[in-house]
């Protein structure tokens, strides 16, 4: 049973060169073809029908990533009395280190003993000398990462994409007809990411190809790649070397995706079975929409509507076929 549907703000998101003309005329069983220029332009793809605005600035990755679970820009509220740190440490590690390194142990002074024999003046099997080990800053055992082993060639993902550990205070319905990702920010209250975020590297090391598939949609994967000609033909810009693909970049292009319409063939290949279903999803999907239900059975049928209601977001995961292959992970909420 799906609810009402909630509108949210759309996201705006700069053009990059990663992800293709979303204008694509789609046939469908249902309706004839739409164009819905939903999406802003990327160097991944080529541009959205309206220009990139002037004025927005670039941004930069700040963000002490990977690991961070403390959200990445400041609070969008204000007035808060400043608080002084009750730490005195050292400073934090380098940021975008994949590794936190151990800290120097202090210096203990030997302590006379009070029974020679708990500690004899030879260790057995070694050479003569003083009854303790030879002092080492750091523990003899390696110290194991925060993050956990990678294959060769891997990259840490973004905390709001990593599947492997969600996060669970990202909110992105796949389903909806615009690109809005919301971040949770009070109890029952969500904002959706800033541009700064969506900038943000989608891992680190960047990458500047991904390829992205799913268990429900096998016959459709998502994949980005360094597109400059058709972003310099559509922006008048051009770019002396691949930018890193960005947070956008990933959520726009799965969303994109499933917002496709499919074609006559593509129903016509479907079983009986199969077919029941993905016309129950696109039912509830459209009731869902409240006000925008008819425009959305004008529009038929869409790959989303392939996924069964499990419409959203969970992350990413890595499926062992290469470090740039990733798995789409979905639910129903």
């Amino acid at each position: 049973m799906t609810g009402p549907y909630v509108f949210g703000p759309q996201n705006a998101y700069q053009q990059t060169p990663y992800t293709m003309y979303y204008n694509t005329p789609q046939s469908s069983p249902f309706i004839p073809p739409l164009d819905i220029g939903n999406y802003p332009p990327s160097p991944y793809r080529s541009a959205s029908p309206l220009p990139p605005s002037p004025s927005a600035g670039s941004a930069q990755n700040t963000i002490n990533f990977p690991g961070a679970y403390e959200p990445f820009s400041a609070p969008p509220w204000g007035g808060f009395r400043p608080r002084a740190p009750s730490y005195h440490g050292p400073p934090p590690p380098t940021p975008m280190s994949p590794f936190v390194p151990p800290s120097p142990q202090e210096w203990n002074r030997p302590h006379r003993l009070s029974n020679p024999m708990i500690y004899p003046g030879v260790i057995p099997g070694g050479a003569p000398g003083g009854g303790y080990p030879p002092y080492s800053p750091f523990p003899a055992t390696p110290m194991m990462s925060p993050y956990g082993n990678l294959p060769a060639g891997a990259a840490y993902l973004h905390p709001y994409i990593n599947g492997e550990a969600p996060r669970g205070d990202i909110s992105f319905n796949l389903a909806a007809p615009y690109f809005s990702v919301n971040r949770l920010v009070a109890v029952g209250q969500y904002m959706p990411l800033s541009q700064e975020e969506l900038a943000q590297q989608a891992t680190h090391p960047p990458v500047y190809s991904i390829r992205i598939v799913c268990d429900e949609i096998p016959e459709w994967p998502i994949e980005l790649n360094y597109d400059p000609e058709s972003y310099r033909e559509q922006t008048g810009m051009a770019l002396t070397y691949p930018p890193p693909i960005s947070l956008g970049d990933v959520l726009s292009a799965i969303h994109r995706k499933l917002q496709e319409k499919i074609s006559h063939r593509d129903w016509h290949m479907l079983d009986e079975r199969r077919r029941f279903k993905i016309s129950q999803a696109y039912t509830q999907r459209c009731a869902s929409m409240g006000t925008l239900e008819q425009l959305q059975k004008n529009e038929g049928v869409k790959k989303v509507d392939y996924l069964m209601g499990k419409n959203w977001f969970k992350g990413l995961v890595r499926t062992g076929e290469g470090s740039d292959v990733l798995k789409l992970v979905i639910a129903r909420r």
